[in-house]
């Protein structure tokens, strides 16, 4: 199954659409922001992966109300986790405002 790309050049926030793809970027260092289920109903069960080939950081951060949890880690503890030069992580959503972020390069 094929796994659309979506060019990550600025900073985003997640939308509906976004849910199966996969964010991009080979430059700089930009922030993805997961959104309360409030302000967009991902399904139960979407993912969304996200590719750090570029000498930048990605953080993930979460709006109000979002519990992220680092896959391993019992703990959600942080409201933002980064993503290294050349790291790879997925983010999957499990409850409503619940998601887990698994992947290499994480901090």
């Amino acid at each position: 199954r094929d796994i659309p790309q979506v060019t990550l050049n600025t900073n985003s926030t997640l939308a509906i659409a976004d849910a199966g793809k996969h964010y991009y970027s080979t430059s700089g260092s930009y922030t993805v922001t997961i959104p309360s289920n409030a302000n967009v109903a991902f399904a139960t069960g979407a993912a969304i992966n996200i590719i750090n080939q570029s000498t930048g950081t990605i953080t993930v951060n979460t709006q109000a109300g979002v519990t992220l949890y680092l896959a391993g880690n019992s703990t959600s503890g942080a409201n933002s986790r980064t993503i290294s030069t050349y790291g790879v992580a997925t983010l999957q959503k499990v409850a409503t405002d619940t998601w887990f972020l698994v992947g290499v390069g994480l901090a």
